[in-house]
């Protein structure tokens, strides 16, 4: 469900509504009402509902597709980092710094983590997306009687707000979400105080607001949101750029990925491969990033005719 946070972003929703709709996907617009009924708070005034959409839990999925890996016969090395590789013999050679590892094909797929590990990697992919610190957390689970009001179906929620609003349920009732947060101090402990405060502010009926577990990671953003995949020389590709949309993105493009490096023809492929193009001025953007989140306030409180 994505709920409009002021009423000229009901435009927004229409939209989206249409162009899902292109598509034959079961879309609807929300008044203000059902959008009350659905959430259960006053927050919001309409949105669509995607009832093709849905939330998991990520950590569980990469442990999923790992025990399949191994399943059949596949390596994972964990904790070693790739710092560099290079094509030697008609193979690939990427190497680490404690080992090294050849294969006919490689997949570059290390999104906002290009550049953190080592700078020769893959400094163009590295440099063509802006890394930012995403912050999420999860509450204590909610009591039974604050679940029958709050998002009672369990749907999966985020806003219009640049800033973004969002909350999903986990299995243990939990009510996951998150916020940004720019200046010195402890981000964690701030955060606690600000996304309490918004928890509260979108449903009173939620009580007091403590939180179990806090953490961050990097979101390689891209200049027009959309992601890069590169064809990197014979057998190798590479790919980054999820803009926060990695989940459901890595698996669709790990498929085709796939097919890439056992020979299916480029024509035949879902992946509009492009080379390399990185942001001007990457390092003086990349600490001026974090001040696009007063950006973000600034747009989020004008109205959208």
């Amino acid at each position: 469900m994505q709920p409009v946070h002021s009423p000229g972003r009901i435009k927004i929703a229409e939209r989206r509504v249409r162009q899902w709709s292109k598509f034959g996907a079961a879309v609807e617009l929300f008044s203000r009402d059902q959008t009350r009924d659905m959430l259960g708070s006053d927050a919001w005034f309409g949105g669509f509902w995607n009832r093709t959409g849905g939330h998991i839990n990520p950590l569980a999925l990469s442990r999923g597709l790992a025990r399949a890996v191994l399943d059949r016969g596949g390596r994972i090395y964990a904790r070693s980092p790739a710092i560099s590789f290079e094509r030697r013999n008609g193979h690939w050679l990427v190497k680490t710094e404690q080992g090294e590892i050849s294969g006919r094909a490689l997949i570059v797929a290390t999104n906002a983590y290009t550049g953190e590990f080592s700078k020769l990697l893959m400094p163009a992919m590295a440099r063509e997306v802006m890394p930012v610190l995403s912050w999420q957390m999860a509450t204590q689970p909610l009591s039974e009687t604050a679940r029958q009001t709050i998002i009672p179906a369990r749907q999966a929620m985020s806003d219009t707000h640049g800033e973004l609003y969002f909350a999903r349920y986990d299995a243990r009732n939990r009510l996951v979400t998150g916020g940004a947060v720019i200046g010195p101090g402890s981000k964690s402990e701030r955060l606690k105080i600000i996304v309490a405060e918004r928890l509260k502010r979108l449903w009173p009926q939620i009580g007091q607001v403590e939180f179990d577990y806090v953490w961050n990671g990097y979101v390689g953003m891209t200049t027009d949101f959309l992601p890069r995949i590169h064809r990197l020389g014979p057998d190798a590709y590479g790919w980054t750029g999820c803009n926060g949309r990695a989940v459901a993105l890595s698996i669709a493009l790990g498929d085709e990925l796939s097919k890439a490096v056992r020979g299916v023809p480029d024509r035949d492929l879902a992946l509009p491969l492009s080379g390399p193009s990185p942001i001007i001025a990457h390092g003086l953007l990349r600490r001026l990033a974090p001040l696009m989140l007063m950006l973000y306030r600034r747009r989020d409180a004008r109205e959208i005719a």
